[in-house]
């Protein structure tokens, strides 16, 4: 689904998995040129193959290689507005947030309605976050273990995350 979103004055170009919250793309489209390189990039690695995204019916229009095809327009994306470094650090966390949402919900099988219902199952836990300049610890009571979760393996430690520049580790503590 690709959509444009007003955020923070500038305007973004947001390619979300189907159905889904999840942000998979999201690409300065201030102005008619930043826009057109923005649909240029994104649909220059669309496989041909594939069934043409949905998009808002502004998109389709502005679609010179007529791949769009017109959807209902979505939801605005809820970005962090709390962001210090302003739009292009909303993008990249818009991006790594929607590819690691979507990675997580493939190895769960989970199907997810919408951003309330996604928040609400899997990122409603009890836990207390730690953070250091070398390390962010997540500590979680052992009541809150998930067995789909474990499953999945999404509680093993990460280790070194590159995009926080810090060791992340998950520590279940006794209730």
């Amino acid at each position: 689904r690709v959509d444009l979103v007003e955020w923070a004055g500038r305007r973004l170009l947001v390619v979300t998995e189907d159905q889904t919250p999840n942000v998979v793309l999201a690409l300065d489209a201030t102005g008619a040129d930043a826009l057109t390189l923005a649909l240029d990039a994104f649909l220059a690695r669309w496989p041909a193959s594939a069934p043409n995204p949905l998009a808002s019916p502004a998109l389709v229009i502005a679609d010179a290689r007529g791949r769009l095809r017109a959807g209902a327009t979505a939801s605005p994306i809820g970005l962090a507005s709390h962001l210090r470094d302003g739009w292009p650090a909303a993008a990249l966390v818009a991006q790594v947030a929607g590819s690691l949402a979507c990675l997580f919900t493939t190895r769960l099988d989970g199907d997810c309605p919408s951003r309330e219902a996604f928040a609400a199952r899997w990122l409603a836990k009890p836990a207390r976050a730690i953070s250091t300049p070398t390390a962010i610890e997540v500590r979680m009571p052992m009541s809150a273990i998930d067995l789909e979760l474990r499953r999945a393996g999404l509680d093993r430690d990460p280790g070194y995350v590159p995009w926080l520049d810090r060791h992340v580790r998950v520590v279940f503590d006794e209730d």
